[in-house]
């Protein structure tokens, strides 16, 4: 029993005179001298012994040393994840733009015909704007969004709310404005209010993916004659209802 513990306790020995030899210590004294060498001893308060390149052995005492670095402690600290610590930081102000792509499905009657909405489309959408704080920033959104029978380009102001900081959070977005057609302002097309809520999640310091889904109602103005009257046109309103589902970054 007496050589087997001791053969325990030889065993628990070994790793840590391994580590200590390969733990390389620069030690700066208060009179400029610096050293660089393996750690032989270390007291904590006391004195810290050295073996230098050289094979010299140094004895050195706290009350000498300025201050002292290891390579052990740079490692872990290039190691360490830069969100590790929970305090990582992330983009509270500036520039910022999105870049999104969006389904709409239409879903309910439409008002001003009372036809069944059936319609459905796809849009693509850059905002610009600027972050005012980790929690909120407003923007201007250029888009075009194709649907069964027109080609719409949204103009839009966008504001978006980040409700929680950190990496993760829920938004809630709301962007409101003017698609005309792409034939132009008097080929359909009107006013847009598209609210949302969704979910933000940082990948890196500034670049963030974003999901949304929301209510979309848009406006399309046409032009019709009256009573089987070919001469005298007439302008009437109508307003689609969707729901619309986005995917995109923000950076």
């Amino acid at each position: 029993m007496p050589f087997k513990s001791l053969l325990i306790a030889l065993m628990l020995c070994i790793p840590g005179a391994l580590l200590a030899q390969t733990e390389i210590y620069t030690i700066y004294l208060k009179n400029g001298t610096t050293y660089k060498g393996t750690l032989v001893e270390k007291i904590p308060g006391e004195t810290i012994t050295i073996r230098t390149a050289e094979n010299e052995v140094l004895k050195l005492s706290y009350d000498d040393i300025q201050r002292t670095t290891n390579t052990a402690a740079e490692e872990q600290a290039k190691a360490a994840k830069p969100d590790s610590s929970g305090t990582y930081s992330y983009k509270k102000r500036g520039y910022i733009a999105h870049l999104e792509g969006s389904f709409l499905l239409g879903f309910g009657s439409v008002s001003g015909i009372g036809q069944q909405n059936e319609d459905r489309g796809f849009g693509l959408r850059w905002v610009n704007g600027y972050q005012f704080s980790e929690t909120m920033a407003i923007g201007f959104g250029l888009g075009v969004e194709k649907y069964l029978e027109a080609l719409l380009i949204p103009m839009t102001l966008d504001i978006r709310a980040t409700l929680i900081k950190g990496k993760t959070s829920p938004t809630i977005n709301v962007n409101a404005g003017y698609a005309p057609n792409s034939k132009g302002f008097n080929e359909g097309g009107g006013f847009v209010f598209n609210p949302s809520i969704g979910i933000k999640s940082y990948v890196s310091h500034k670049t963030a993916f974003i999901f949304n889904i929301g209510f979309k109602a848009q406006q399309d103005q046409y032009s019709y004659y009256a009573g089987g009257n070919f001469v005298t046109k007439q302008k009437g309103s109508a307003m689609f209802k969707f729901v619309n589902f986005s995917l995109g970054l923000s950076f």
